[in-house]
This record gives structure tokens, sequence and C-alpha cells, in this order.
């Protein structure tokens, strides 16, 4: 049984050993045509990195490559392409440029017209204020006359009223003598 079991051992070390390919340096060049891997296979990488695509992708490559090269101007084509694109792009910034300045014209118009109406805003606050301290003032004198005027009436009254009964007092007296 154990000998069963080496044989096995030793055919599959051998059936992998001869699945598994080594590659060679020559292979990590970029000029290097590409390498055909079939099912199963595995390989050793003398690269510190490769890159392993599917067939399909590698045939999508190949037709990119040879479109290409058909097309010896498509260099001329991209650059037309990007320098229309700048264009583009600088007279978009020309335009935004342009409304941004009249946006901060206008801006700067609204602030100075706000700043001077608060000014005079003030200025009419600070004279209401004025007119409100004055009729103030004038209140108090006003109420300082009335209760003068309230007391040298009442006094006036006291001595009415003293004077009126003092005469009967006297008339009353004389009455009486």
């Amino acid at each position: 049984m154990r000998f069963v079991f080496t044989f096995l051992l030793l055919f599959a070390a051998t059936f992998i050993q001869a699945q598994t390919l080594t590659l060679s340096d020559s292979l990590c060049l970029p000029t290097r045509s590409p390498l055909l891997l079939l099912r199963h296979q595995t390989f050793t990488a003398p690269c510190d990195s490769m890159y392993v695509i599917s067939a399909s992708r590698y045939k999508l490559y190949q037709q990119l490559h040879r479109h290409i090269n058909g097309h010896r101007n498509l260099h001329s084509e991209l650059i037309s392409t990007c320098e229309e694109s700048l264009q583009s792009s600088q007279q978009a910034y020309d335009q935004l440029l342009i409304q941004y300045r009249d946006s901060d014209q206008l801006t700067k118009k609204l602030i100075d017209g706000t700043i001077l109406t608060l000014k005079q805003v003030n200025q009419t606050l600070q004279h209401t204020q004025a007119s409100l301290q004055e009729a103030q003032q004038q209140l108090e004198h006003t109420k300082s006359e009335l209760r003068r005027i309230h007391r040298r009436q009442l006094l006036r009254k006291i001595s009415i009223g003293l004077g009126g009964l003092g005469i009967g007092a006297f008339v009353g007296i004389a009455a009486a003598q």
C-alpha cells in the first residue's frame, strides 16, 4: 500500500512539474511578444510583477493597436481636439470672469447704496432721539410748573379760607359786643 501511495506521489509531482513553466528573464522586456498559457498551466514569473490578461482582452488590445497604427493622423487629431477643448474652456472662463466682474460691481453698488441708506436711517434715528429727549425735558418742565401752580392755588385757597374764617370770627365777635 505504501508503494502505491509513493508511486502516486511521484507521478503527481512529475505531472505537476511537467505542467509548470519556468519563464526566461527576456519575457520581462516591454518589447517581448506575449506568451500563451493554456488552462491548468502554471508558471514561475522571473519579474517582480507581471500582468496576465484573458484572450478576449488581448484581442481587444490587438484591435486597438491596429486601429491606432492605421490612423497615422490620430496624434494630430488628438492635439487639435485638445486645443479646441482648451479654447472652449478659455472662452467659458472669460465669460464667467466677465459675469463675475459685473456681479462684483453690482454688489459693490448695492453695498454702497445700503451704507448710504443706513447712514440716513442713523441720522433720522439720532434726530428722533434728540426730539424725544427735548419732548421729555419739556414734559418734566411742564410737570414742575403744574405742581408749582397747583401749590400756589392751594396756598391761595387756604389763605382765602383762613381770611374768611378770620373775618367771620371778627364779625362774630363784633356783633356779639
